[in-house]
């Protein structure tokens, strides 16, 4: 069983490894990571100023760009969306962009602890839901706001959803490489607990089996930009480097298939036959942007 067999590198300094590596073979360079997240986040100046979604602001977080600047315009939340009937994905995005943002969920719209409202949506078993994304989405907001929560609880609740095979999915008794890689990353702020760790290991034996020929990977038997990014995530967050050789296909890197679904116009698709997709393009962002600096944006909202 494979695990870390190679801790990540920060982006820039391993492309230029890889980079040598590859000019020496064939004459060819990889892309350039910087050059890429320029062009993405130009796309999104020149289209989407106004920033609709908080997986805008994480994109543009984990890119480095100042979502103060005058560049940007900032969603307006309406406090009303988050009532009793809210589930656990609502509140964490929240959370999440306003991390992204670098204001306190603790002080919503001056009278609300979202922080404390979500905690208080765990149930007896651990989980925050009845759909294994409520529970991986609350733990990478409450992590990543210092939240206090019952961890054990919903550690033991998280693991027992591990698939045979080492994947996590929404349903089904196989695993899915988007919902696996999300669940590395709300297990990777836990794994002093020897628990964890295995679970990890076998995990990422479960991605690297699924991996495609393409270096990228599928969903519902489909080859997808939204499956490879959140894998890249997941990976880079449990200390794997997906630039490495070990996950490299046919001479190709998770990046070259990353781009493989890039727009003329810098935005990315779903599929390789698919248009620009907003859901997409701020996942393919934020890929680029843990690649470059080697560590998840999701660990990286203080």
């Amino acid at each position: 069983m494979r695990l870390k067999i190679a801790k990540f590198v920060p982006g820039l300094m391993l492309l230029f490894m890889v980079a040598l590596a590859s000019a020496g073979c064939n004459g060819e360079t990889d892309p350039d990571l910087g050059t890429e997240i320029e062009n993405t986040v130009d796309y999104y100046r020149q289209n989407k100023v106004e920033l609709k979604s908080w997986w805008n602001l994480i994109a543009l977080r984990s890119a480095g760009e100042n979502l103060h600047s005058e560049n940007w315009k900032h969603p307006k939340w309406d406090s009303s969306k988050l009532d009793k009937e809210a589930p656990a994905t609502d509140y964490a995005g929240f959370i999440l962009g306003m991390l992204a943002k670098n204001e306190s969920p603790e002080k919503a719209w001056e009278d609300r602890n979202l922080t404390r409202e979500l905690k208080q949506l765990q149930q007896p078993d651990g989980s925050f839901g009845d759909t294994i994304n409520n529970t991986i989405w609350a733990m990478i907001a409450l992590d990543a706001a210092s939240g206090n929560y019952n961890e054990s609880k919903a550690l033991e609740y998280l693991l027992g959803l591990q698939r045979n095979d080492g994947g996590f999915s929404l349903e089904g008794q196989t695993g899915d490489p988007d919902v696996t890689g999300m669940a590395l990353v709300a297990l990777s702020q836990h794994q002093d607990k020897p628990q964890v760790e295995e679970a990890i290991e076998h995990a990422v034996k479960y991605l690297d089996d699924a991996q495609l020929d393409t270096a990228g990977f599928s969903s519902m038997e489909t080859d997808n930009l939204n499956s490879l990014s959140t894998v890249i995530s997941g990976l880079i967050a449990v200390g794997e480097d997906p630039l490495s050789e070990d996950w490299r296909k046919n001479n190709t890197t998770v990046l070259d298939a990353l781009l493989r679904f890039q727009l003329d116009n810098n935005s990315f698709s779903f599929t390789l036959e698919g248009s620009s997709n907003s859901m997409a393009t701020h996942q393919a962002l934020i890929a680029l942007g843990d690649l470059e600096t080697g560590k998840t944006i999701w660990q990286n909202l203080e």
